[in-house]
This record gives structure tokens, sequence and C-alpha cells, in this order.
């Protein structure tokens, strides 16, 4: 390590010179990782030591592959619209209703303006 980088590294300025928050919160987050990844590493040792071929063997892996499918496909149907259909029948029979009224209003508009 270079002078350079530990003078930068370090604030000389008065206020600071006893101030350690910046290094204790550098600390805490270094100490915060190393937790989670002694965390999951246990995990991922416990998933490797796990035997897995057997349940290819049994079908399980199958079944549970199945029902993760099924469970996706009705959370998808869950994402369209219940009353699209109901809802663009109201707007066509809403929109022929203001075409009728339309076409009536502009017959009368004409009689109106041939007396």
């Amino acid at each position: 390590m270079s002078v350079q980088t530990v003078v930068k590294d370090t604030q000389l300025v008065g206020q600071h010179l006893f101030d350690h928050t910046p290094y204790v919160r550098q600390e805490i987050e270094r100490k915060e990782v190393n937790i989670v990844v002694k965390a999951y590493d246990e995990r991922l040792i416990e998933a490797a030591e796990t035997p897995v071929e057997a349940l290819f063997e049994t079908g399980k892996m199958q079944t549970l592959s199945n029902d993760i499918n099924q469970l996706a496909a009705r959370i998808q149907k869950l994402t369209e619209p219940t009353y699209a259909k109901e809802h663009a029948d109201y707007l066509a029979e809403v929109a022929k209703k203001q075409k009728e009224i339309l076409e009536l209003r502009r017959s009368e508009a004409h009689l109106k303006m041939r007396k």
C-alpha cells in the first residue's frame, strides 16, 4: 500500500480526526456480508450433499415440475381480464345507442331547418 493511498483514505481534518464512523460503517457492512455468505454457504453445502438422483428416479422431480407448471398456468390465468368480453359488449351497445341518438338529433335538426 502506498503512502498516497493511506493519506487519501485518512481524513486529517480536525473535526474528523476522532470520528471513526466511516471506518466502523465499513466494518459493519463487511461483517453483515460475511454473515450472509456463511448462511448461504451452509445451505449450498447442504444442497450439494442432498441425493437428488433418487428423486429423479422415483419421478418426484417430474411431479414437482408438473405442480409448478400448473401453478404458473393458474397464476397466468389470473392475469387475464375476467370481464373483457362483457365490457366490450357494453361498449359496443353504448356506441350503438350514441349513434342512434346522434342520427335522431340530426334528423330533428334537418326538420327544423326545413320549416
